[in-house]
């Protein structure tokens, strides 16, 4: 990109495809289609050409690992998100954008909560999975034998919703024991009773 200070202007070539903050220099896509962003200053002038393609794909791929509410990573589970053209060409080298261009959902939602974010370090795209812990997921009705959830995670296109796309992942709900201060085993005692809640189909 142009890295231009002091007093200057800049501006769009086809305000149709790229509208520029003539102040700023900020930058936003309009439609399809090739403009040139020109600045101008008192002993300087510069341009680029752009580039403007529709995204009309959304390939969302799940992490390798089977998927848990149990020591899960402080992070949350990172769904990758490739967008696309017409053509095939990816767009993650374009992520530059603190907020992602897509929304993220999961499937069921009690399970927890899923946020999109674009790493402008390496210009990656994902959906972030934040699962419920043991506790959180006490309160919901469903049946105690779903202790192994099949879950979907799907990224829409903000400005085109029928633009999406989804994957798949193994869920296993965990446990949690109720009264830890319960369970006291001693030479003496090897043995004590535990109320424990959650999955408890888990062996």
């Amino acid at each position: 990109g142009m890295d231009a200070h002091g007093p200057g202007q800049w501006l769009s070539t086809n305000e149709k495809v790229m509208h520029v903050n003539q102040i700023t220099g900020e930058a936003h896509a309009r439609g399809e289609g090739i403009a040139e962003v020109i600045f101008k200053g008192p002993n300087l002038k510069l341009r680029t050409t752009v580039n403007v393609l529709k995204v009309n794909q959304i390939v969302v791929d799940a992490p390798a690992e089977i998927l848990t509410n149990v020591a899960a990573p402080p992070d949350g589970y990172k769904f990758s998100v490739k967008l696309s053209d017409s053509a095939g060409h990816s767009t993650e080298s374009s992520v530059n954008q603190i907020n992602a261009p897509f929304d993220c959902k999961v499937e069921p939602s009690f399970v927890g909560f899923v946020e999109p974010w674009s790493d402008r370090a390496v210009k990656k795209s994902y959906c972030v999975f934040h699962p419920y812990s043991p506790a959180q997921l006490l309160p919901v009705k469903s049946n105690p034998k779903d202790g192994i959830l099949h879950i979907s995670v799907r990224a829409n296109l903000k400005e085109d919703s029928m633009v999406t796309g989804s994957a798949h992942a193994l869920f296993v709900k965990g446990f949690y024991i109720k009264e830890p201060g319960m369970l006291n085993l001693t030479p003496s005692c090897n043995h004590s009773v535990i109320i424990i809640g959650g999955n408890t189909g888990i062996t």
